[in-house]
């Protein structure tokens, strides 16, 4: 698949994944990020140094432009990790505090 085409799908699939993640939606993310992992797989192994070197700066700013969406979307997956732990280990003390009362 040509390197353009794979941007294209890339900045297709970034916004469904960020959403995914706002929404908390994890079988969605799950999906999405699968599909996207697999795109961004592809891209980096097409970036050789000759082909980064033939780059138009547009292009270069594109793929800028993908690595901070990423980015973004692992601080607020790291959000969301963090809010369900918190929410694990409430549960986790609900629980002890209930099994000490019975």
């Amino acid at each position: 698949m040509p390197l353009e085409q794979l941007v294209v799908e890339l900045e297709a699939l970034t916004p469904q994944v960020s959403a995914a993640v706002s929404a908390k939606d994890y079988e969605r993310f799950n999906a999405l990020q699968a599909q996207q992992e697999k795109l961004m797989s592809r891209l980096l192994a097409s970036l050789t140094q000759e082909t980064l070197s033939g780059l138009e700066e547009a292009q270069r700013d594109r793929l800028r432009e993908l690595v901070r969406r990423r980015e973004e979307i692992q601080a607020d997956l790291v959000q969301w990790s963090e809010a369900l732990r918190s929410e694990l280990v409430l549960i986790n003390q609900s629980s002890r505090v209930l099994k000490h009362y019975r």
